[in-house]
């Protein structure tokens, strides 16, 4: 059955932004232990100094801060990338900028998903490629390969498209639907 799944810029934002801040939680709790990590070696790079310091020793000061350096980027890489990563609008914009949301239409059999992309042609997902799926009142998310993912806007749809997109997750997904109530 080929389904129109076609929606605004806007619903697809409110939607991603609905992913991002009530499904995706593995992800804030892997941030978390990013964020922590990042502190924890700030935290040692200063204490580390400021016992050199106290020594009085500058030659052993200037010494020891060159050797800390590395930790210090590092802490500050890993609190950067908790900021950068863990908003959900800026994963909202690098998704639609990298266009990793498919829209058009899709067709949806037992052996998979074809998806319209923005030159005109298909591609094409077994079942197996698909990562997690998620509904909840008004979305269906279909995440595949950890790098794409379909946005299904069920208010667009049918009744009955609905339930052939349900009964064929179902019947054939590897991945259990998990329904979510947001």
């Amino acid at each position: 059955m080929l389904i129109e799944t076609t929606i605004s810029n806007d619903l697809m934002a409110k939607g991603l932004l609905l992913y991002y801040t009530k499904v995706d939680k593995t992800e804030k709790n892997k941030l978390k232990n990013v964020l922590f990590a990042g502190i924890v070696l700030l935290l040692v790079f200063f204490i580390i100094l400021f016992f050199a310091y106290k020594d009085e020793n500058k030659s052993a000061l200037y010494g020891m801060f060159f050797m800390l350096m590395p930790i210090f980027f590092l802490g500050f890489i890993l609190i950067y990338t908790y900021t950068y990563t863990s908003f959900p609008k800026s994963q909202i914009k690098k998704n639609l900028s990298l266009r990793t949301v498919y829209k058009g239409y899709s067709i949806f059999t037992n052996s998979g998903i074809m998806s319209e992309i923005a030159t005109g042609s298909f591609d094409y997902y077994v079942w197996g490629d698909i990562g997690s799926i998620f509904e909840t009142n008004d979305f269906y998310f279909l995440t595949v390969k950890k790098t794409n993912m379909f946005v299904i806007y069920k208010p667009n749809l049918t009744e009955q498209e609905i339930e052939h997109i349900r009964n064929v997750i179902n019947d054939n997904s590897i991945i259990e639907m998990k329904t979510l109530d947001c």
